[in-house]
């Protein structure tokens, strides 16, 4: 049985997160800048990356959580939780919703 280096490893995770769908151009928004606009769901978005590359990890949960959010029509996101840490995976959390054009 061969073994895998986990610098192998982190390659070709790295490798398989830049090869994602492309980011829909969902805004980032705050309470008041969605008011008039309709709740479509709460969306979750995570990421296997961790440690040193922290930035690149919340970047990516964020990225899953909005493909979420576009396939529920969203056009705004009011994010709750962007986390990351040097042990954990990263994840982030929000509200979505479809506000008038």
């Amino acid at each position: 049985m061969r073994k895998t280096s986990a610098a192998g490893m982190c390659l070709v995770l790295l490798a398989a997160s830049c090869a994602s769908a492309p980011v829909p151009d969902i805004k980032d928004a705050d309470a008041k800048m969605v008011e008039q606009c309709t709740f479509v769901g709460h969306v979750n978005g995570s990421s296997l990356l961790g440690g040193a590359v922290q930035r690149t990890a919340r970047r990516h949960a964020r990225e899953d959580a909005t493909r979420e959010a576009a396939k529920l029509g969203a056009t705004h996101i009011v994010w709750s939780v962007i986390h990351s840490s040097y042990r954990e995976t990263a994840y982030a959390e929000g509200d979505a919703y479809r506000c008038p054009r």
